[in-house]
């Protein structure tokens, strides 16, 4: 999967069309649903909150939480203990938010 390319921001504001988010929530905000809402034309969805440290040390984590999914621009929501982790992540998102 290639970077996201495209601004959704920069295009919503010069547009007149609304930007639809899917803010975190917890529990709904596994794969499925942000399949989910990108099918009703979500622009951005975030993803559950990672743990950054569970993340760059379990294999099975990363399986689990990190599923990079075509034609969806997910925002990754990151409790911070880790740096590695950006490094890991910065090819698949467009953003993120962190939590330290």
């Amino acid at each position: 999967m290639e970077s996201v390319e495209i601004d959704e921001f920069e295009e919503s504001s010069s547009s007149t069309t609304p930007l639809f988010i899917a803010a975190p929530m917890v529990r709904y905000s596994k794969l499925p649903f942000r399949r989910l809402v990108k099918k009703y034309n979500c622009n951005i969805v975030y993803t559950p909150m990672i743990y950054a440290n569970c993340f760059v040390k379990s294999e099975k984590c990363r399986a689990v939480e990190f599923v990079p999914t075509e034609g969806i621009t997910q925002l990754f929501n990151l409790l911070l203990n880790n740096l590695k982790i950006l490094e890991m992540l910065q090819n698949w998102f467009m953003g993120w938010e962190v939590f330290n």
